[in-house]
């Protein structure tokens, strides 16, 4: 089965996620049979050996030295039967992809998360289309346009949804119950890395992604007034809701802001070396401490961004227990053109620990925002007091 995690689901279509619906024949209803050339499979062969490492207890087959496949379909069945999260484009499939994002560049600005149910979370970005539109957090998508997208894989609601700038599209969602018809006019997409707003008062910093701007934008951000309204209770909420990860680079450099010089980060293990990642100065926010709220689709970066502020600090996290995403992958452009991703790295808690499928449990659950303001109030009403924060009772 296709491990949905490893995708963004953005409204945007990254590239590889619509080139994911290509190749699995999502956009057209077959999949693609695209024969693999005996040299471009030698070079994946050469990748898996050299680098790839298992993230569950499947082994890596031993005949490394393969170079038939069938087909597309048959290679990324071998990838998978061992790493869930590998994946492989050919060269064709990557021209089409292209050709697509050309042709339909815009969306309505929002994450699509998919549920058990086969109905999609919708995480829509502050000042995009959809949320100017009226999309909410938490809406549940059943509908584009004409098309009940109940159990359609996520790269095929990511292509219904795209269009032409300014077109509109309907969005048929459901809120507390009730069915409404949203349409939301299609637009680039900017997505953001880190945005600031209040819960009861409280502080609420959200960063949605790890990537090159989000330490930069997160210290801006908390300077021109969370930081403030925190040291008033002696807390700030990081929000990492929906977080499914990004750059480990980048989030090390979040990571910092918060932790005292020396402190472990982080370790990653490759299939030859071991890597321990430490803070190198105290960070300017050291002393402020925390409330993080993750849900079922925290993982990756932002595990571990989770499990090292809960070192050395008054740190508590709410909501509910995480993904349980504890590798990072890698993706290579193949000589021959096509495009490669496997895992490479498994990682691991500054204790040595892993959460690889069982997720980061929480100090307290709560499964709605109200309950997550609830027992937020129990932490502020200490007003800083470090004591009598730690004497709450979850």
């Amino acid at each position: 089965m296709r491990h949905h995690l490893v995708f963004h689901f953005l409204f945007c279509l990254c590239l590889w996620a619509v080139g994911s619906s290509l190749a699995h024949g999502t956009a057209s209803g077959a999949p693609q049979r695209d024969s693999v050339s005996p040299d471009e499979a030698a070079e994946i062969m050469s990748q898996i050996e050299e680098r790839a490492v298992s993230p569950s207890s499947l082994p890596i087959p031993a005949d490394t030295g393969r170079t038939t496949f069938t087909s597309t379909v048959e290679l990324r069945e071998y990838l998978q039967s061992f790493d869930e999260y590998a994946d492989y484009q050919s060269a064709e499939e990557l021209k089409q992809v292209i050709a697509i994002k050309t042709y339909l560049p815009y969306g309505v600005g929002m994450d699509l998360n998919p549920q058990d149910d086969g109905t999609f979370l919708c995480w829509p970005y502050p000042g995009q289309a959809a949320a100017e539109a009226g999309i909410r957090q938490g809406d549940i998508l059943t509908g584009v346009d004409s098309f009940n997208i109940t159990g359609v894989e996520p790269d095929k609601a990511a292509l219904l949804i795209a269009g032409e700038n300014n077109s509109p599209v309907a969005l048929t969602v459901w809120r507390d119950g009730e069915r409404l018809e949203i349409i939301s006019p299609r637009q680039r997409t900017e997505i953001p890395g880190v945005s600031v707003s209040t819960s009861n008062g409280m502080p609420v910093v959200r960063i949605w992604r790890f990537n090159q701007q989000t330490a930069e934008d997160l210290r801006r951000n908390i300077d021109a007034g969370p930081l403030s309204s925190s040291e008033q209770y002696g807390f700030l909420i990081l929000d990492l809701r929906g977080n499914t990860g990004g750059d480990l680079a980048f989030m090390r450099e979040v990571a910092k802001l918060f932790l005292a010089k020396g402190t472990v980060i982080y370790s990653a293990r490759s299939k030859n070396k071991a890597t321990v990642y430490r803070t190198e100065s105290d960070g300017p926010y050291k002393n402020v401490n925390l409330v993080i709220w993750q849900d079922n689709m925290t993982a990756s970066s932002s595990e571990v961004l989770i499990s090292a502020l809960k070192q050395g600090k008054q740190t508590v996290t709410m909501g509910q227990v995480s993904r349980g995403k504890a590798c990072s992958q890698a993706v290579t452009r193949l000589k021959k053109g096509g495009m490669l991703r496997i895992t490479t790295e498994m990682l691991f808690t500054s204790l040595g620990d892993s959460w690889e499928k069982t997720g980061l449990v929480p100090d307290k659950a709560a499964e709605s925002e109200s309950e997550f303001l609830q027992g937020s109030k129990l932490i502020f009403s200490s007003k800083g007091d470090r004591n009598q924060a730690e004497n709450i009772s979850f």
